[in-house]
């Protein structure tokens, strides 16, 4: 392969190379679109404001549980309390006393725990209508979202299959040309934004739009590998 061809292939690599780059921005172009971004945020906040509320809503179940379980546990020891108040086997005054002072206690403490039970069960209902509201407005935002990904979908999809593709192409590039040169120019694309190997067109450097001077121009009609002056990529010759 002549250099002349050497070059020609460089410039097939930067088409190459430009294209994934274009081809990757697009994707990413795609992936941030304001549109989409914010359905997704949308969609996101509804689900953890669903989650929120049947969160609230175990929470609330097992206290009503708790309470009904607790309250069964002090109706039982206080009907006990009771009987034992005023069957009359008990005469000592201060033991009763006791008993009687224990028993209001315990009513206090039904009491407490029925008032708890019936605000979580008073809560719970109110919580069902919010609850189907929320998960409406989940609904329509993961529809919104379905609708947004399908409008970008297909560019999506068409640039994915591409970046699929280059990669093959570019290493059957990559391999016709010369080590040095190839690793000169990876040198220099890392630099230069990605554009390593630029043509060379009526003496204008297509990478910077300066005039090569003449000396470099004849190099790089005979098929040399120069590099710009001002902006230190490798200019191709064409023709």
């Amino acid at each position: 392969m002549t250099e002349h061809d050497q070059l020609r292939q460089l410039l097939e690599l930067q088409a190459a190379d430009s294209e994934l780059m274009a081809k990757e921005g697009e994707r990413l172009e795609i992936e941030q679109a304001r549109d989409l971004v914010e359905a997704r945020e949308r969609a996101k906040l509804r689900e953890e404001s669903v989650q929120a509320l049947h969160d609230r809503q175990a929470r609330l179940t097992r206290e009503v549980a708790w309470a009904e379980k607790e309250a069964a546990e002090l109706k039982r020891k206080y009907g006990e309390l009771e009987r034992r108040l005023y069957d009359g086997k008990i005469a000592n005054p201060k033991e009763l006393e006791q008993m009687r002072l224990k028993s209001e206690q315990m009513k206090q403490e039904l009491s407490t725990v029925d008032d708890g039970a019936l605000a979580a069960m008073e809560e719970l209902e109110s919580l069902k209508p919010a609850i189907e509201a929320e998960e409406r407005e989940l609904a329509a935002a993961r529809v919104a979202l379905a609708d947004r990904e399908r409008e970008h979908g297909a560019r999506k999809t068409e640039i994915e299959a591409a970046l699929a593709s280059l990669p093959a192409r570019r290493q059957t590039l990559a391999a016709t040309i010369e080590p040095a040169l190839l690793a000169e120019y990876e040198r220099i694309r890392v630099r230069r934004g990605g554009v390593a190997a630029t043509t060379l067109i009526k003496g204008i450097c297509g990478g910077c739009r300066v005039t090569v001077p003449p000396m470099l121009v004849s190099k790089a009609r005979q098929g040399l590998p120069v590099k710009c002056e001002s902006c230190g990529r490798i200019l191709c010759w064409i023709e």
